[in-house]
């Protein structure tokens, strides 16, 4: 999720990205413990049997110290080495300038068993503490990943949770709206008042409301911005479909058609495909690459200077006089569109979950554009009979 990559992290400076890629992964042998975690046999094995190489001890950071602290160890060595030797010389001195004095051998031996004890003595101390320093090394590490990950799980929770409310609030917006339009239309219906003009203009009002809904929500969901439309399908002179632009969202208004008609049929290929039940929806994140390969066509010669990727999912409803699985199964009556003017904004992995989204704003205006073309058709019966056949 974008917004929780994003996340930074406030000690230092330094984002939360570049932290973790900063931050190596710790090895362990304990199949059952986390990614990144040490277990208490680790510690112990670590303090004292560790062998591991300068590179796999921390950090990068870190390497300085370690040489420094291997240095010293040599250090420590050398100077017991030459300590041996200087006594060793000092002791032949003695024995070959004065033979008489038997203690030299005793001494050659003590000095040789002192400086060695005293040589690993160090030595073994210098790796216990050269242990101890990498273990709190790790230590730290380890409370830095989970203090970074105790930030991200939080921040995803925030994210989550406005994510929540805000597809509360436009699930709300939507079914409120259909409800309160579609019961004003059938008042103004029973009192007389519905006038053919009133419900062109209310339809295309209400359709304009749910199209910026639609768009508001998947604008801050997805961080880009989108464009909404609802096309309804008439039936021309000649008995073929055409999709026509009811009305579009805010951004989709800008520079684009109200009122433009697409034909239902090959030469449009989102139309076409769910009109005859090859798919439930259409979706793709890259429209240039499937109009390159030939998979894609579109009857606007300017659609590729409007949007790259788009999703397009039916409005409409169960056919019960028809089986399942027939060309006529479902009664559709229009679309609802979605686009963007980059490729790849609709994720590949997310177009279902995308697709779920619309269709429920379709389902939910469905029966309102269906109620609607009923007062059309009664509105117009009504006005073109005689005067003196009218009520």
């Amino acid at each position: 999720m974008k917004r929780v990559a994003s996340h930074g992290n406030h000690k230092g400076g330094q984002s939360t990205k570049s932290v973790w890629r900063a931050t190596p992964k710790l090895e362990s042998d304990d199949t059952g413990s986390r990614e990144g975690g040490i277990t208490g046999e680790e510690r112990q094995g670590f303090r004292l049997t560790t062998t591991k190489a300068p590179h796999t001890l921390g950090t990068r950071r870190h390497l300085p110290a370690f040489r420094c602290s291997m240095d010293r160890n040599n250090i420590s060595a050398g100077f017991f080495g030459i300590a041996s030797v200087v006594g060793c010389g000092i002791t032949v001195w003695q024995e070959t300038s004065d033979r008489s004095n038997p203690w030299w051998f005793v001494c050659l031996l003590v000095g040789i068993v002192v400086t060695g004890f005293l040589g690993h003595y160090f030595y073994v101390r210098g790796l216990t503490a050269h242990s101890a320093m990498e273990l709190r090394k790790r230590d730290l590490v380890i409370r830095e990943k989970d203090q970074e990950i105790a930030e991200i799980l939080a921040e995803t929770e925030k994210v989550l949770s406005t994510l929540f409310e805000q597809a509360g609030i436009w699930l709300h917006k939507v079914t409120h709206d259909i409800r309160d339009r579609t019961a004003q239309l059938e008042w103004l219906r029973d009192k007389n008042k519905l006038s053919l003009d009133h419900i062109r203009l209310d339809a295309k009002d209400t359709g304009r409301n749910i199209a910026n809904y639609v768009e508001e929500l998947f604008s801050f969901c997805l961080e880009e911005q989108v464009a909404v439309s609802i096309k309804i399908i008439k039936k021309r002179d000649n008995g073929q479909e055409v999709a026509i632009t009811l009305c579009r969202s805010q951004h989709s208004a800008s520079g684009r058609k109200i009122g433009d008609e697409h034909v239902v049929g090959p030469e449009n290929t989102a139309f076409h495909e769910i009109r005859t039940g090859t798919t439930p929806y259409y979706g793709k994140s890259d429209l240039i690459k499937e109009a390159r390969d030939g998979r894609y066509f579109n009857g606007n010669p300017r659609w590729s200077e409007q949007y790259k990727c788009a999703i397009v999912v039916p409005i409409r409803r169960k056919n019960l006089e028809f089986p399942e699985g027939s060309h006529e199964e479902f009664l559709l009556i229009g679309f609802l569109c979605m686009d963007a003017n980059n490729v790849g904004i609709f994720r590949d992995q997310y177009l279902d979950a995308y697709a779920q989204m619309l269709m429920v704003a379709a389902d939910g205006i469905y029966k309102y554009l269906e109620t609607v073309n009923k007062m059309q058709e009664e509105n117009l019966v009504v006005t073109q009979q005689p005067d003196g056949a009218r009520q």
